[in-house]
């Protein structure tokens, strides 16, 4: 076959992706955003087919009418597509999908430049086909809105608010979430590649993203409704004094929480402008999980 990458349509390479790919759910992706999704409606019963969920259970500005944002307009509709393109989960990772590395092994497509299928999908497959990596989280703002930070419970299992200090490491967690980027820092330059630092130094969800694959064991914004992630803060009163690093963090995926043990020092260190917006110790613990 002959096909230039500007001869190949989205919506060829989706259905030459899934001979079961069926045309109507391409529709979903021209429904205007002032165009109500009715009760009882075909858009709704495709909607909600594919995404596995009452459209009125998704978290976001309501589902109908002017107040539907651009952004939650196209995550319904890339979500459709990217469902029944795949016909899995939309957590699973694309490039290990069977069908799609039979896709790139079978459909054999030159392409210009004489760069091979295969090698497209690997380096451009966020950009040809996006509504598989809807599910990406968009911005920190979104995971911050569902983060829990808490004191580690006692004994007998009475919550009480954060100390302080704890306040303290809740403020830097968040800010560092907040910031685009690795730390530039000696530590983490000797276990990532330089070229990490500079391929990723404007890249606003990386700490996100590195986050949700510690916490939860995939960098892909969770489906459940009402979902949340704990951060809970419990002293470590048993660090000698011969040891200059933290407890280890303990990730706990089946709960979607973590464990944070903090001493004296890291409280010290974050009230300084340094230590809190570096938080350095905490992103080579992301990145090794």
């Amino acid at each position: 076959m002959g096909f230039l990458l500007m001869s190949i349509d989205e919506d060829e390479l989706l259905q030459h992706l899934c001979p079961d790919f069926r045309e109507e759910y391409l529709a979903l992706k021209m429904l205007a955003l002032d165009e109500p999704i009715k009760a009882g409606s075909n858009a709704q019963y495709l909607v909600e087919i594919a995404l596995e969920t009452s459209i009125c259970d998704l978290e976001g500005p309501p589902n109908h009418g002017e107040a539907r944002t651009p952004e939650y307009h196209k995550a319904i509709c890339q979500s459709v597509i990217s469902y029944y393109l795949l016909g899995t989960s939309r957590a699973s990772t694309f490039h290990e999908h069977a069908d799609v590395r039979a896709f790139a092994k079978g459909f054999n497509v030159p392409l210009k430049d004489g760069v091979g299928f295969g090698k497209l999908l690997e380096d451009r497959s966020v950009e040809l086909f996006p509504g598989l990596w809807c599910r990406e989280i968009p911005s920190p703002e979104i995971l911050l809105q569902h983060l829990r930070i808490s004191a580690l419970v006692d004994e007998d299992h009475d919550p009480r608010a954060l100390s302080s200090s704890e306040v303290v490491i809740s403020n830097a967690i968040k800010r560092y979430l907040g910031i685009p980027g690795h730390p530039d820092c000696p530590g983490l330059q000797a276990i990532l590649p330089r070229e990490w630092f500079s391929k990723h130094k404007d890249d606003t969800t990386l700490r996100s993203r590195l986050f949700l694959q510690a916490a939860t064991g995939s960098s892909t914004t969770p489906t459940e409704p009402g979902w949340t992630i704990t951060v809970e803060l419990a002293r470590d009163r048993g660090k000698g004094p011969e040891s200059e690093t933290p407890r280890p963090l303990e990730w706990h995926l089946c709960a979607h929480s973590v464990t944070l043990w903090y001493d004296e020092d890291l409280v010290n260190a974050l009230y300084t402008w340094k230590g809190a917006v570096a938080f350095q110790w905490y992103e080579a613990a992301l990145v090794s999980s």
